[in-house]
């Protein structure tokens, strides 16, 4: 199911607060499961959510800034007490950015987070690379080793 995923996602945990515009209610939940396209947040709900539902997240993601995204509710698990809410982002040309620095953060850091994430895909595609690059500085060898 994983490896479906399009963007990689990040282990969080961390407090964040759920406002629920339905209900006028606020609630203190806990993010989890962070990606480009959403997050994963456990709450303990006092009432019942359905899917599609729209709400608000105030959170902090990998910057000190508290930042607030529009969601959707795509997915409510019960868990015991516990609820898990799989919420996914609101994305428009106006929030992209923002939601692209509360995941990854901003300059260095986005890189960094980024880099780590990817570490394995770049370290082949920079092996691959270098691989080409000495078949392309001498062709005739590379020529012969296929031959071989």
């Amino acid at each position: 199911h994983e490896h479906a995923r399009t963007f990689p996602r990040l282990q969080a945990g961390e407090k964040m607060k759920v406002y629920f515009p339905k209900l006028n209610a606020t609630l203190e939940g806990w993010a989890f499961d962070i990606s480009l396209t959403g997050i994963g947040i456990k709450v303990n709900l006092p009432f019942l959510i359905d899917d599609n539902e729209l709400i608000e997240v105030f959170a902090s993601g990998i910057t000190p800034n508290q930042h607030r995204m529009d969601c959707i509710i795509r997915r409510v698990i019960k868990n015991g007490d516990e609820v898990i809410l799989g919420a996914e982002f609101i994305v428009d040309n106006s929030n992209f950015f923002k939601i692209v620095s509360f995941v990854y953060g901003q300059g260095s850091k986005m890189v960094f987070s980024l880099a780590i994430q990817n570490l394995r895909r770049i370290l082949s595609y920079l092996l691959f690379t270098g691989e080409l690059s000495d078949e392309r500085k001498n062709p005739i060898s590379s020529t012969k080793s296929l031959g071989k």
